[in-house]
């Protein structure tokens, strides 16, 4: 993250140690580090307000030593479609052109025209190399929601999935987990446990069709909307005994008694022992 308190960033600091201490060690271009990560939000701040990738990319990324083999600077906070992330890329492209502009005297002043050369030719290269960020990202939340970002932001695209396909998907996840776990009462219930925590998060997605004004953002509460079939207005519930009923058609019925409650507080909408809802 960017720091502890919203105020006092430090994350440009501790990289710069980082690659002062990987390159006293040794063991490669990058020492024993391989990439740094940076998370646009700091420790307090939580989800409360959008990551700052202005951060990331101008301080961070940039507070590196010169001298010295940099470090891959990547990039993570609220990346949830392919517009948004080529927008990030962009103003990182912007900014250095920017900069490179503004560099009118000394040894700068020669190289001002070559670096915007550079910034026009290739601005993904441009922004990797002259902008200290790489053109990969980190993703979290987003992953969670939409495990099919990757091939969205791969192909440029909005994905309009079928609650078919999504569906297929949590088959898979089942399968994986008895594969990992067992098929026994013990892998049943500890693979039961991981798909729910997972439902907790894959019911915000809304899909693209839906949408009065795509695309969706991260931060944005989902309403209650009706699906084009039963299975999508049922993958769209944020009731917690929704999500077990939808373990039950992959798991089998749960034993009596059991109750679900995500570890995620902060998205706990329902238990699993209230009543049907709408989207049900």
């Amino acid at each position: 993250r960017t720091g502890w308190l919203d105020t006092r960033p430090v994350a440009h600091s501790v990289i710069r140690r980082v690659q002062a201490a990987a390159n006293k060690v040794g063991g490669g271009a990058y020492g024993p580090v391989a990439a740094v990560m940076v998370h646009g939000r700091s420790r307090l701040q939580r989800y409360t307000r959008a990551a700052d990738w202005g951060y990331i990319g101008e301080r961070a990324a940039n507070a590196q030593v010169d001298g010295m083999p940099r470090l891959p600077v990547i990039g993570n906070g609220d990346l949830f479609n392919y517009e948004e992330w080529e927008a990030h890329k962009a103003a990182h492209v912007r900014r250095q052109a920017e900069t490179a502009e503004e560099e009118r005297d000394g040894q700068y002043a020669s190289t001002a025209a070559e670096q915007k050369s550079e910034l026009a030719e290739d601005p993904e290269a441009a922004a990797e190399k002259k902008f200290g960020i790489e053109t990969c990202a980190m993703l979290a939340r987003g992953a969670l929601i939409k495990p099919w970002l990757p091939t969205e932001l791969k192909e440029r695209r909005h994905w309009d999935i079928s609650a078919q396909e999504r569906f297929d998907m949590l088959t898979k996840f089942t399968n994986f987990g008895l594969e990992h776990w067992g098929s026994d009462e013990i892998g049943v219930n500890t693979t039961r446990r991981f798909l729910l925590e997972w439902l907790s998060f894959t019911h915000r997605y809304i899909p693209v069709a839906l949408l009065e004004a795509p695309p969706q953002k991260i931060n944005q509460r989902p309403p209650r909307y009706r699906g084009r079939s039963d299975l999508e207005s049922l993958l769209a519930s944020d009731q917690a005994v929704d999500w077990v009923r939808i373990s039950e058609m992959l798991l089998g019925p749960v034993p009596e008694g059991f109750k679900f409650q995500p570890r995620h507080k902060a998205n706990s909408y329902a238990a699993a022992d209230r009543g049907p809802t709408e989207n049900g």
